[in-house]
């Protein structure tokens, strides 16, 4: 993944005719993974690129600092949970939907579904949540083995 800081960094000239997933994409549920996955769909199709563009910081903290709702990800969290391989969208699988591409998948992660957590609103489905004790320790096991339980190789760099 290739990230570029607007309006600093510019433009990459190989974006051939970008198609673009533009949102805050906080928690990258699984409406977001729906979306991402067309936006790469459609790319593929007509022969351009996905993009993916989301802020930081969040508009409502801009525009209106009192009135802005927490947030659920860092923006390193949220590019994170945005890069690797892409969900399957044409199976359905036991447990959790995003075990082949987290780099927190434990084996409970392969054969249960996580309960859903959060607020109305703010909503997620994780075993081994960012930023929880379960989810650093979950992190550790996988970066020490370095590969996850779904058995996703882990980069040095990300972990």
């Amino acid at each position: 993944m290739e990230v570029i800081h607007f309006p600093d960094d510019a433009r990459p000239a190989r974006w051939a005719q970008p198609i673009l997933a533009l949102g805050n994409f906080d928690g990258v549920h699984r409406g977001h993974r729906k979306i991402l996955e067309r936006v790469r769909r459609v790319a593929g199709e007509r022969g351009a690129t996905s993009v993916v563009m989301t802020f930081d910081p969040h508009p409502p903290r801009v525009v209106r600092p009192d009135k802005a709702p927490p947030l659920l990800m860092t923006i390193d969290q949220k590019l994170e949970a945005i890069v690797g391989r892409p969900p399957d969208m044409t199976t359905e699988l036991a447990g959790c939907s995003f075990a082949a591409r987290c780099k927190y998948a434990q084996p409970k992660c392969l054969v249960e579904e996580p309960r859903l957590l959060g607020i109305p609103g703010h909503q997620w489905r994780c075993h081994f949540p960012v930023g929880s004790p379960e989810g650093d320790h979950a992190r550790q096991v996988n970066a020490a083995a370095g590969v996850t339980a779904s058995g996703l190789q882990l980069r040095e760099d990300l972990v």
